[in-house]
């Protein structure tokens, strides 16, 4: 029987400046993923970054019509928290690009 289980489903820095997926939803029919929390770091010092983070159709690609943050800018030596609730079906997915030295965690439930 399917059951909500909250995880940690992303903790990295992705490859910067190329878009890359960072997090999958479960392939099966039925099955889903609640995003709840995003969390960006900036570890730089001196430095400004910025992020863009996608929510993908399955076989889809990042693009503008699926931007869910678009040039987030983080002073550096900060952090930001994005309390959400995105609603991944199966195959949808998760994709990241930034100016460097930016950490993402995300958490969340999934539904398998």
């Amino acid at each position: 029987m399917p059951a909500l289980t909250p995880k940690t489903l992303y903790i990295g820095q992705g490859n910067g400046a190329t878009a890359n997926t960072i997090y999958t939803a479960n392939t099966t029919s039925g099955n889903y993923t609640i995003i709840k929390s995003i969390n960006v770091c900036n570890a730089n010092t001196s430095t400004t970054k910025t992020i863009n983070l996608n929510i993908v159709p399955p076989a889809g690609s990042p693009a503008e019509t699926n931007l869910y943050l678009s040039n987030l800018s983080i002073p550096a030596n900060t952090s930001v928290q994005i309390d959400t609730t995105l609603i991944l079906s199966n195959s949808y997915f998760v994709s990241i690009n930034h100016t460097g030295n930016v950490t993402v965690v995300m958490t969340g439930v999934e539904y398998v």
